[in-house]
């Protein structure tokens, strides 16, 4: 797009950012939400305590699709790939850490508030098919986060699970079950009931 209305756009992207967004892709943005000049940056933040970041990737594949409902920060390192005809959504003031990676091969969505800790892995499918007796199983379940939920660092959340509005994940949790608690602590069962938490 020409310079003046790139100044102006609500996605910010940094230089060194690999960037792929095919012809056939979709980047929505929802203005309801209140999306200013530069509101959406990617690869700009540099992480918590120094970490060492890698390069930021964000691909985004032919017939899919990226919904941006308000405010939202993917730090350096990070690594977003939304593969052919999968849906990718982030709520308002959706912040990952350094060296995220989501990876959506059907559909993954982030509800408002949602905070990531650095590390942390989102995927939605298998990588390769799996047989049981001789037959195909499902390699692909929508991931969908609620409301407000804190993802502790080097946390893994798996195909086909749903979490409920103002969990908390551990640090290093690997999550394959759903949550349909709220406001609990949860490590594929609940460990803790009724925890509220604040970002500073």
């Amino acid at each position: 797009m020409p310079r003046k209305m790139a100044i102006c756009c609500p996605i910010l992207i940094y230089w060194n950012t690999k960037c792929y967004i095919s012809p056939k892709a979709r980047i929505r943005i929802n203005v309801l939400g209140g999306v200013k000049k530069h509101d959406i940056k990617i690869g700009m933040w540099g992480g918590s305590y120094g970490l060492r970041q890698g390069k930021t990737r964000f691909c985004v594949f032919d017939d899919s699709t990226v919904i941006f409902n308000g405010k939202a920060c993917i730090s350096k390192g990070s690594n977003v790939v939304v593969r052919q005809g999968a849906t990718l959504s982030f709520g308002q003031d959706f912040f990952c850490n350094a060296n995220c990676n989501i990876l959506a091969n059907k559909e993954i969505s982030f509800g408002d508030s949602t905070l990531m800790g650095w590390n942390i892995t989102v995927l939605d499918n298998d990588g390769h098919p799996i047989y049981w007796k001789g037959e195909v199983q499902e390699t692909s379940l929508p991931v969908r986060i609620g409301e407000h939920c804190w993802i502790g660092s080097h946390a893994t959340i798996l195909k086909g699970v749903n979490i409920a509005t103002g969990t908390i994940i551990p640090y290093g949790c690997t999550i394959h079950k759903s949550n349909d608690i709220p406001e609990c602590i949860f490590n594929n069962k609940p460990l803790k009931t009724d925890i509220i938490w604040k970002d500073h």
